[in-house]
């Protein structure tokens, strides 16, 4: 089995568009060449780093999001899913409107 792009390919060479993907892969694809090579060069310098500290990756990205998007000092960078979730809708709700595109309601998202 192999990915590129959107589409996966079974072990008979069947090809399938990916409406499930998984981490990662839903917003850059399988088989991304710029993921790979920055895979690549990050694990040539450290390979996990535990989330009970901030490093400074870490860091730089949550103020480029906060240049980026507004999100004020409350962004968090968390590992599971319940708690990353809000704060990331929260965070495109406010790139949103950041560029000038109506909030709409709850009830009407």
């Amino acid at each position: 089995m192999r990915g590129q792009g959107t589409f996966v390919w079974d072990a008979d060479g069947k090809k399938y568009l990916d409406f499930i993907g998984g981490i990662a892969t839903v917003s850059v694809g399988h088989a991304n060449p710029q993921v790979r090579e920055a895979v690549i060069e990050q694990t040539q310098l450290l390979w996990h780093a535990s989330n009970l500290y901030f490093t400074e990756p870490q860091v730089r990205l949550a103020e480029k999001l906060i240049r980026l998007c507004f999100a004020g000092p409350r962004l968090l960078l968390q590992q599971r899913p319940p708690r990353r979730t809000r704060p990331m809708i929260k965070l495109a709700r406010r790139w949103h409107v950041s560029r000038g595109h109506p909030e709409r309601s709850r009830s009407s998202a």
